[in-house]
């Protein structure tokens, strides 16, 4: 048989048909642009609030850093305290540090009926403390005592503040002398202010110059 004749590869036209279709969805549109646009500054600005959040803690941290150094030189200052080296002056800030957040630390709780501050050994760990005080070791001797009862005594507080009575001087440090028979002694100025509504600092020291004798006893409040 003769003519022409046109012959279609139906597996030809779905190659072509399947590429087309393939080439026209990589195509981007513009709602894709948008949403790939919105995805990267969702990213971009979650990225800057971790970097912000980090940049502000870090300068939290320094601002807390310097300011606690600056009230360790100011203590240093206020009680005369030197070092010796760079080093240990490194080693007591860093204890000084920590006695400090202890402190604060305390205090916000609020659980107890008294306050903690920083005094002249805030430098020292506990057990620095407890072998540089403390370390006298008495023998007590037991001695035969009369019964006291008081008279006439009423209604009674569960609690006194004697220093809200002015009864209470400013706290007076023994150190390592072993002097504690004159603490011991001046005592007696709390009671002297109760009796007479005037409250005199006594010294330790003139009681100590006055003991000729040279013999350092201990002795205890009662």
């Amino acid at each position: 048989m003769g003519g022409n004749f046109s012959y279609i590869n139906p597996c030809w036209n779905l190659r072509v048909y399947q590429s087309a279709y393939s080439f026209n969805s990589s195509i981007p549109t513009a709602s894709n642009i948008m949403a790939s646009v919105n995805q990267y500054q969702y990213i971009c600005l979650a990225l800057l609030f971790v970097l912000a959040a980090w940049a502000s803690q870090a300068t939290a941290r320094n601002l807390h850093e310097a300011s606690m150094y600056e009230r360790h030189e100011d203590w240093m200052v206020q009680y005369g305290r030197e070092y010796k080296d760079a080093d240990e002056k490194s080693k007591r800030y860093k204890i000084f540090k920590d006695n400090v957040a202890r402190i604060e630390s305390f205090n916000k709780a609020m659980d107890k009926s008294y306050k903690l501050s920083i005094n002249e050994f805030a430098d020292l760990t506990n057990e620095e403390f407890r072998a540089s005080r403390n370390r006298f070791k008495a023998h007590i001797c037991s001695t035969e005592a009369t019964s006291f009862k008081y008279e006439n005594v009423t209604a009674v507080p569960s609690t006194v503040d004697w220093r809200k009575k002015g009864a209470v001087t400013p706290i007076k440090d023994q150190g390592q002398c072993g002097s504690c028979w004159a603490f011991s002694a001046v005592a007696m100025e709390g009671i002297t202010q109760l009796s007479t509504g005037k409250l005199i600092s006594l010294s330790e020291q003139e009681l100590v110059d006055c003991d000729t004798s040279g013999r350092i006893k201990a002795a205890v409040v009662v």
